[in-house]
C-alpha cells in the first residue's frame, strides 16, 4: 500500500479527484490518504471516489507511519512540516520508506529561508534527512538538480506533476486579436497581474517600483493576495495603493478556481517574481490562455518552459520595457504556448507520471 501524507490544498483535492477518476491506473484500496485538517475550511480536501481518506492533526504523520504494512511506502506531498523532519531525522529506517513529492518552495528553504535559530534547525534537519529519501519526484527536473547538488542527494528521479485546481477545458486562448485592439493601444486599461500570493517570495515592491512609472497611463494591476503572511499582505496593499492609487486591485478574498479564471482571462501580461519555482499553477493557466508571462530568467521554471518550446519573459528585463513591449507578443505566440503546454501537461501524462512514480515506489527501498 502506499500511503500519502497530504497538505490541505486546491492541489490536493485535484490530486484526489485525478486519481479516482482512474482506478485502474490507481486502485483505491492500495492508497491511502492522511489529510491535513486546514485551519481555514475553504482548503478542506474532500473525499474522491472509493479512496480512503483520514483526517489528522499535526502529528498525524506518526499514525501513517505506525500504519505501515512490510513493503508499504509514504509519498510526502510537500516536505516542510518540522515536525516530520525531526521524526525522519531520528528514524533513518522511516526515511528509506519514503517519496518525496517536491512542491514549489520546497527545495529552495535554504536559500530562502529567514535567518533565526528555528529556522537554521530546521534547515540542519533536511539536510540530515533528505540524502536518505530514496525516490523524488518534481514537475521541473531542474528543481531535482538542485537536490542533488545542495543536498547531496542519490534518489531515482520520476517526473510527476500535479494538474492544476481549474477546469483547464475551459482555459483556451482568445481569437487573434489586432494588436490595435489590445494592451497599451487600446482604449480599455491595460490589466497586469502580478504574484499569485501572499508570500514574501513574490517580492511584490521590487515589481511595484518597476511599473510606478506608468501610473499615469490607462493601467490596472491586480495582485492576488488571498493567502500568506498577513504582515506582508497588508504590507503590498499599503504599497500598491501608493504606488497605484485606485488603479491596484487586491484580490485578498479566496475566489472559487472558476472566478479566478475570470480574473486570469482579464489579463493582458503576468508578471511573477519569484526567486525560485513557484506559482506554476498560475502560470501554467495563463498560459494555456495564451497570455503573456514573465518568470525571472535566473529560475528553473524559465529554463524549463524554454525547452518546452513556450516563450516566457525576463522579469528582470521589467525596468527596461515600455508599457507596450510589457504587454504586446508576436503574432502566434500565445497559441503556440498554448498548444505546448496543453499537450505536455495534458492528464494522460499526468496519470503517466504518477503511475510510473507508484511502481517505482513498490520496487527495493530499502526497509
Amino acid at each position: 500500500m502506499i500511503h500519502h501524507l497530504l497538505p490541505a490544498s486546491p492541489y490536493s483535492r485535484r490530486f484526489l479527484e485525478l486519481l479516482a477518476a482512474h482506478p485502474r491506473e490507481f486502485p483505491p484500496e492500495e492508497h491511502r490518504f492522511w489529510l491535513e485538517a486546514p485551519r481555514d475550511p475553504t482548503f478542506r480536501v474532500a473525499d474522491a471516489g472509493g479512496l480512503r481518506c483520514e483526517r489528522v492533526g499535526p502529528w498525524g504523520f506518526v499514525r501513517a507511519f505506525r500504519a505501515l504494512g512490510p513493503g508499504d511506502r509514504v509519498v510526502i506531498h510537500q516536505l516542510s512540516d518540522p515536525r516530520l523532519l525531526l521524526y525522519l531525522a531520528c528514524f533513518r529506517g522511516a526515511r528509506r520508506r519514503c517519496i518525496w513529492s517536491i512542491w514549489g518552495g520546497d527545495v529552495y528553504y535554504d536559500r530562502f529561508r529567514p535567518r533565526t535559530w528555528a529556522h537554521s534547525l530546521r534547515e540542519r534537519l533536511r539536510r540530515r534527512v533528505i540524502p536518505g529519501i530514496p525516490l523524488v519526484s518534481s514537475m521541473i527536473p531542474g528543481d531535482f538538480e538542485t537536490v542533488r547538488s545542495v543536498y547531496g542527494s542519490r534518489a531515482r528521479y520520476v517526473r510527476a506533476f500535479y494538474p492544476i485546481p481549474m477546469d483547464t477545458g475551459r482555459l483556451t486562448p482568445r481569437a487573434v486579436p489586432d494588436p490595435s485592439s489590445t494592451g497599451a493601444r487600446s482604449g480599455r486599461p491595460v490589466t497586469l497581474l502580478v504574484g499569485n500570493s501572499g508570500d514574501p517570495s513574490n517580492a511584490h515592491a521590487e515589481v511595484f517600483r518597476a511599473l510606478a512609472r506608468f501610473r499615469g497611463e490607462r493601467l490596472r494591476v491586480v495582485a492576488p493576495l488571498s493567502y500568506g503572511d498577513p504582515a506582508y499582505v497588508a504590507a503590498v496593499v499599503e504599497d500598491g495603493r501608493r504606488c497605484f492609487g485606485d488603479s491596484f486591485v487586491p484580490l485578498t478574498d479566496f475566489l472559487p478556481p472558476e472566478q479566478y479564471a475570470r480574473w486570469l482571462e482579464d489579463t493582458d501580461a503576468a508578471v511573477m517574481n519569484h526567486g525560485f519555482q513557484q506559482a506554476l499553477g498560475s502560470i501554467i493557466a495563463l498560459l494555456l490562455l495564451g497570455k503573456k508571462v514573465f518568470v525571472r530568467s535566473d529560475t528553473t521554471p524559465y529554463r524549463y518552459f524554454h525547452d518546452l518550446g513556450v516563450t516566457v519573459h525576463d522579469t528582470l528585463r521589467l525596468p527596461a520595457l515600455s508599457l507596450a513591449e510589457l504587454v504586446e507578443s508576436g503574432p502566434g505566440t500565445g497559441l503556440r504556448n498554448a498548444a505546448a503546454v496543453r499537450a505536455h501537461l495534458s492528464e494522460e501524462n499526468a496519470v503517466a507520471g504518477w503511475r510510473t512514480l507508484f511502481e517505482a515506489a513498490r520496487g527495493p527501498a530499502g526497509e
